[in-house]
């Protein structure tokens, strides 16, 4: 059991960019053309988690402050003292770049889909960098940037300011790059400049087609069912989900994880298109039928049900048993450790169905999940993959 090499039979994707210039959707728009992601963020909350490596370090740092009521490291108060300190800043970075490179080194070891993003926005200034065959920089114009975190984030003016300042120049980012993606206009425009330079590094990018093929392989299994802005009928889809300008009027939200910032130009086709980026639309059994749609949010290590159409009916359809068995394969392949599956209280069946593949009812009390609590429902989950030592540096 040694050191291992992470970069072996893989294509691994760098993806960077500023803050606000939209980073996570060009990921998400990677992910829906098969690659598997890797978030740098949610890897720096992990190394934040109480007992984890960087804790101590942190801790001795920065001082018991910084910490919140369950023991973990309050990332406001954190940023509120680095980012008015560029010495504390570095000092930070210092302790969580290397443990973030080796999570992703040991995601990329343990990954299933041979193409891999990993998206950080200090990528290029840690060893990331190292790892990647192609980096991809997202940008966009100061204006939108500034329009989208105080939307999004309630950042006030001066605040996006400051973390700018600590931040490279785009431009620098920019001649370091294999591609650019401009990201400041509608989101459609932005999928198909990703969808391009995908195609041009089949072209290009000696073994990227091989690696493209076996994606294709791995994912056969999805691929009628998968919704994308390039699928065939999507407009029947998009008719269907927003009809008479509704948006999501037949859609059963249960997590509050779709919130679009306003379009200027047509609401209706740019709040779909970014609701079919973000997120992991499936059409059981097929783009023809409407019927059974169900609305999923993929991050790191959870694949979460946001929204369905489901029929008011407790039957278990040969439709909603293939529904499972889709995701149940689908989070195996980008390797999350749980599936999150509300289901109406008295739909008896269905729940006892999930029971009999292995799905356990959450208590509502439960804090890691009360995001995913709605009134009227059980939330049940199931272990999909192992979790391991994100930060050890053996196998």
């Amino acid at each position: 059991m040694g050191e291992f090499n992470p970069h072996q039979d893989r294509f691994i994707i760098g993806l960077t960019g500023n803050i606000g210039t939209g980073k996570s959707l060009v990921r998400k728009m990677l992910q829906h053309l098969g690659a598997y992601g890797i978030d740098a963020d949610i890897l720096t909350h992990e190394a934040l988690k109480p007992d984890r490596p960087a804790q101590e370090r942190i801790i001795h740092r920065f001082g018991t402050s910084i910490l919140n009521i369950h023991g973990g490291v309050d990332r406001v108060k954190l940023a509120h003292i680095v980012f008015s300190d560029k010495k504390a800043l570095v000092e930070l970075e210092n302790i969580l770049h290397p443990l973030v490179s080796i999570a992703a080194a040991k995601l990329i070891q343990h990954a299933r889909l041979p193409i891999i993003i990993i998206e950080a926005i200090k990528l290029l200034e840690s060893d990331l960098a190292g790892m990647c065959d192609i980096v991809w920089v997202v940008d966009a114009r100061e204006q939108v940037i500034f329009d989208r975190l105080s939307y999004a984030r309630g950042m006030d003016h001066a605040d996006i300011k400051e973390r700018l300042f600590h931040q490279s120049p785009s431009k620098n980012k920019r001649q370091r790059a294999d591609v650019v993606i401009e990201n400041s206009q509608e989101v459609y425009k932005t999928w198909l400049q990703v969808t391009e330079a995908w195609d041009q590094a089949k072209k290009k990018k000696r073994g990227f087609s091989v690696y493209t093929n076996r994606t294709s392989n791995l994912l056969a299994f999805s691929k009628d069912f998968l919704i994308t802005p390039s699928s065939d009928d999507i407009s029947e889809v998009e008719e269907f989900i927003y009809k008479e300008n509704q948006p999501a009027k037949d859609i059963n939200w249960l997590v509050d994880k779709s919130n679009f910032p306003p379009a200027r130009l047509n609401p209706t086709q740019q709040n779909f298109t970014q609701l079919v980026c973000q997120h992991f639309l499936f059409a059981v059994p097929d783009l023809l039928n409407n019927e059974n749609i169900t609305i999923w949010d993929l991050s790191q290590f959870e694949f979460v049900l946001l929204g369905h159409n489901y029929a008011n009916s407790d039957t278990v359809s040969n439709d909603f048993e293939k529904t499972v068995t889709l995701i149940e394969q689908f989070s195996r392949v980008h390797m999350t450790q749980r599936i999150m599956f509300p289901i109406k209280d008295h739909f008896k069946e269905r729940k006892s169905f999930l029971r009999e593949r292995g799905y356990k009812s959450m208590p509502s009390h439960n804090e890691d999940i009360s995001y995913c609590n709605k009134a009227g429902y059980n939330l049940y989950q199931k272990k999909v993959c192992d979790a391991f030592d994100l930060f050890s540096k053996r196998i």
